[in-house]
């Protein structure tokens, strides 16, 4: 994620998002273990969760078009 170009809450988004659909997936996968894989910290990612964007925005907090 740090090469692709996108500031820093997008990747939040980005990492936020795989936990949502991974623990949708795999419903055993703890948020410590998530965390762990990456190699973040949990106290970082509550946080991260805590200021996601809101739902009507995309990955980057670019509003979407609703049709």
């Amino acid at each position: 994620l740090e090469r692709c170009g996108i500031n820093p809450k997008g990747k939040h988004a980005v990492i936020v998002g795989a936990w949502q659909r991974l623990s949708k997936e795999e419903p055993a996968l703890t948020k410590e273990e998530f965390c762990e894989a990456l190699s973040l910290s949990p106290r970082t990612f509550r946080h991260w969760r805590a200021h996601a964007p809101a739902a009507e925005h995309g990955f980057f907090g670019v509003p979407k078009v609703i049709e």
